[in-house]
């Protein structure tokens, strides 16, 4: 099951990397296209370090910056359970330094 949600700022990405802290029933979520920015991104990134049942998370069309990028990044060493991890890099305002950061993560990972 995946939880699909739209949101628009960073209060509102907070609740749902709360959510996802505790919840063990939601696989996947797909946040694209919220205005989630290195707040939200971080904030989500605290969430994926300690929930190990989802294993999707799409972030696509956002406000993503290399910042956000390094979170997630550090984030996806630690969780292992995530497999997919949709950041439509050209939709969201990474670099190739946080492009970089992130592919080192998934090889780990």
């Amino acid at each position: 099951d995946m939880g699909n949600l739209n949101c628009n700022n960073f209060p509102e990405a907070k609740a749902v990397a709360d959510f996802m802290k505790v919840s063990t029933s939601v696989k996947g979520w797909g946040l694209s296209v919220c205005k989630i920015n290195d707040l939200g991104a971080q904030a989500l990134a605290d969430a994926v370090r300690v929930n190990k049942t989802f294993t999707i998370l799409d972030l696509q069309r956002n406000e993503i910056t290399d910042v956000g990028a390094q979170a997630l990044a550090d984030a996806v060493r630690v969780n292992k359970t995530l497999t997919i991890l949709d950041l439509q890099l050209q939709r969201n305002e990474i670099t190739d330094v946080g492009a970089q950061a992130l592919a080192d993560a998934l090889r780990v990972n």
